[in-house]
């Protein structure tokens, strides 16, 4: 039987199409530029302040060689302290009729605020066609438009310390891109360039929202902690590089291109503990304190390595929820599988899900049970079926929430940009479709009560 194709999860094409498209006017506070030279960082074990280096950039790749071998994660991580009592069945929470938010165009949810009342959003805007960055107020309906950009990668992050917006951005020569930097747009926007070069425009913030974890062309294969607020210099984390081809420096002229499964993505632990890097050919844990790194075993079938398309750690960080496949192909992938990593003792638990392939996570309070999109698709009718699902992982439950009406049959990439559940867990964001137009994109928000 046909199933479910899995967008890939960069949406390479998606982005591509907005920029060429309806985003294609370049920012005038990035001009297009070589990979320029980053500052040495320093280690986390080391306080000394690093100079500038004139290197100049090889113009030919280092030649590719064996991997290092990295040793398997052992277990258990650290702990924080467990949540108390058992959490609610599935059956007593209650999900409010969605509330739709009323958008301009492509809306694409960001994440939640610290006052578990403003949403950071993205939408495309006319006049000219660029990307706006929105703050949304629940209580009062309004926007804070913080500005405009030409088109955003990924989701933006809210860094509460400096009050603004950190989003990587494209760089362009005319119409052709030609790289990615990183930007803070604060709420008078005014734009901070905080890196002007990055291998991969896919980063995310420390958990204390202090600082930015990104990728350099001159170092592709160091993750580095940018402080936002520029008062110290970057500092390194262990190196997710297998071979010296993967960590040799871009050459000068080097195309600007993502791979949909190659581009590493990274996940802190909410304690900052550990980063997660994964990519189709590896999933790492990285120590920052002790600058180790060792590799997780998600298993096989058929003699093909299961791999992360997606990752998200529990609010206590115990566990860890992954959208996996078994599929190594340079696209779409046909089916998914949501496994559930216990950082205790290590062991993994693999949900059967009512659904060939699931999209997104969003941890409840409790660190148990948490909410996905999942997709099947109706041979006979040859139509999707899009549903928000509950899950339990203890009791291995899944139950459909809200009508199939409120996501029907929208069409998602990958798992930015859908859904973002407030820390207080009382209010789910959401990808949906407007009631009166069911082929026009919107953002719902519902509100979970206990009964």
């Amino acid at each position: 039987m046909q199933r479910r194709v899995y967008a890939t999860r960069l949406a390479v094409a998606a982005i591509m199409a907005c920029v060429l498209a309806a985003c294609r006017t370049p920012d005038t506070t990035t001009p297009a530029r070589q990979a320029a030279p980053t500052a040495q960082p320093q280690s986390a074990a080391s306080s000394a302040r690093p100079t500038v280096p004139a290197t100049a950039i090889p113009d030919e790749p280092i030649a590719q060689t064996q991997p290092t071998p990295i040793s398997a994660c052992t277990f258990p991580l650290p702990q924080a302290a467990p949540p108390v009592g058992a959490p609610p069945p599935l059956a007593a929470y209650h999900f409010t009729e969605p509330q739709v938010v009323q958008t301009e165009g492509l809306p694409r949810v960001s994440e939640w605020l610290p006052d578990n009342r403003q949403l950071l959003l993205t939408q495309k805007v006319s006049n000219p066609p660029r990307s706006a960055l929105d703050l949304f107020a629940v209580d009062t309906g309004t926007f804070t438009r913080f500005g405009t950009i030409s088109a955003a990668f990924d989701r933006p992050h809210w860094l509460a310390a400096q009050q603004a917006i950190a989003v990587a951005v494209p760089i362009f020569r005319g119409e052709q891109i030609t790289g990615a930097a990183l930007q803070l747009v604060a709420a008078n926007g005014s734009v901070r360039e905080l890196a002007p070069a990055l291998e991969n425009p896919f980063v995310v913030p420390t958990p204390d929202r202090r600082g930015m974890t990104i990728l350099t062309l001159q170092q592709p294969g160091q993750p580095l902690v940018l402080a936002a607020d520029g008062s110290a210099a970057p500092v390194a984390l262990p190196s997710i590089a297998r071979t010296a081809a993967e960590a040799a420096p871009h050459a000068a002229n080097t195309p600007y291109w993502l791979d949909p499964w190659l581009t590493p993505r990274f996940v802190w632990r909410p304690d900052g503990s550990r980063l997660l890097a994964y990519t189709q050919d590896t999933i790492l844990l990285l120590n920052p304190a002790t600058q180790e790194r060792c590799t997780l075993d998600l298993g096989s079938s058929d003699r093909r390595q299961r791999w992360a398309l997606e990752a998200v750690w529990s609010p206590d960080g115990r566990y860890l929820a992954l959208n996996t496949a078994i599929e190594r192909v340079r696209g779409d992938i046909y089916s998914t599988d949501i496994m559930i990593i216990d950082t205790i003792d290590g062991s993994s638990t693999m949900l059967e899900a009512p659904f060939s392939s699931s999209y997104g996570f969003a941890w409840l309070p409790n660190g148990r049970q948490f909410i996905t999109i999942g997709k099947t698709y109706a041979l006979s009718a040859g139509k999707r079926r899009t549903h928000l699902f509950l899950a339990d992982f203890h009791t291995r439950q899944l139950v459909a929430v809200l009508p199939a009406f409120f996501t029907g049959t929208s069409e998602y990439h990958g798992g930015d940009g859908l859904l973002s559940l407030s820390a207080d867990g009382q209010l789910l964001a959401f990808q949906c479709l407007k009631p009166t137009n069911l082929t026009e994109g919107a953002i719902c928000i519902t509100r979970i009560t206990l009964q």
